[in-house]
């Protein structure tokens, strides 16, 4: 047995109710008119199709709107292949080359550094080990430790590569269709740098 409902008619106004706009007759009349101009335009051409002046025609405007088609790809608003989301998609990459330069950049620098020191303790060693004084294992073991060791702290521009890379990657994956498991309906996120 069902409930009756009383509504009062403050519940009626709060009631949203979508109203069906009718036409006017001059509005039904233009439509048809349109319709009508369009059918015909196509009748007429399907009946002069074979006249050979109409094939020109038509043929040169197929193929101008072939062109403006191809021409208009890369406009979509959110297509992977649109201007803008490429050129989002090429600037994440230059960001993240950018990021990994300054970080591999600062590294050879540290690198080299250590090097020239380690190249000179070789010619002291070499220079001691001629003169018959070779200093003990142990001590050019710590030696080496000392001239290895750095203060450089790459933490900040490690992190700023990998916030670039990810960044990219993220971006990439927003672009790909979703991949779908049974029975799981959501999308397989690519696995980010850590």
């Amino acid at each position: 047995m069902t409930d009756l409902v009383t509504l009062t008619s403050a519940d009626v106004a709060n009631i949203n109710v979508v109203k069906r706009i009718r036409r006017s007759p001059a509005d039904l009349i233009a439509e048809a008119e349109e319709t009508l101009a369009r059918l015909k335009t196509a009748a007429a051409l399907k009946s002069a199709s074979d006249d050979p002046t109409v094939t020109l025609v038509s043929d040169a405007l197929e193929s101008i709107n072939s062109q403006l088609r191809e021409a208009s790809k890369g406009f979509a608003d959110n297509g992977p292949q649109s201007f803008e989301q490429r050129i989002t998609s090429h600037q994440l990459w230059i960001d993240e080359i950018q990021a990994l330069r300054t970080l591999s950049g600062e590294q050879k620098e540290d690198l080299e550094e250590v090097r020239d020191r380690l190249k000179a303790y070789l010619g002291n060693v070499s220079a001691r080990a001629v003169e018959g004084s070779v200093p003990p294992q142990d001590e050019v073991q710590e030696e080496i430790q000392v001239l290895m060791d750095t203060d450089a702290d790459f933490n900040l521009l490690s992190e700023a590569y990998i916030d670039a890379k990810n960044a990219r990657l993220r971006f990439a994956a927003s672009k790909k269709p979703m991949v779908k498991q049974a029975g799981n309906p959501t999308s397989q996120p690519q696995d980010e740098v850590e």
